[in-house]
């Protein structure tokens, strides 16, 4: 399958991604596989991405609109957390614990990528 329509309309971008997002997970579902069918469609979307059977075109515009409004999809799970505060009372220092390392992990590793990233751009240029 090659995606060869360079003008593909806000509807089929949309349905693009959400067709990569129905077979990840149904995928994740039938071969019983033990990882989220979100990484195993963000690990298709790149495959499909490095293949060139998608364009970036196709996605970034979706893409970009999603991740702006990123934070209001996190909402739900802090507001639950937040109003069973009896259930997660014991445990709010393993939280602030693992929220202070995961965020220092992602600020080294994203640096670490940039940095890596931008060395190959140079030594290419």
């Amino acid at each position: 399958m090659h995606v060869e329509v360079t003008n593909l309309s806000l509807f089929a971008r949309i349905l693009l991604l959400l067709g990569i997002c129905f077979v990840s997970e149904a995928a994740v579902r039938l071969l019983n596989l033990p990882v989220p069918g979100g990484v195993l469609g963000m690990a298709l979307l790149f495959l499909l991405l490095c293949l060139k059977v998608v364009k970036l075109e196709h996605v970034k515009q979706v893409s970009d609109a999603l991740i702006s409004v990123m934070a209001l999809f996190l909402v739900p799970n802090a507001v639950s957390i937040l109003s069973d505060h009896q259930t997660v009372r014991g445990y709010w220092l393993p939280f602030l614990a693992v929220i202070a390392l995961s965020t220092a992990v992602t600020l080294a590793v994203t640096g670490w990528t940039a940095a890596l990233l931008l060395r190959r751009r140079d030594r290419h240029e």
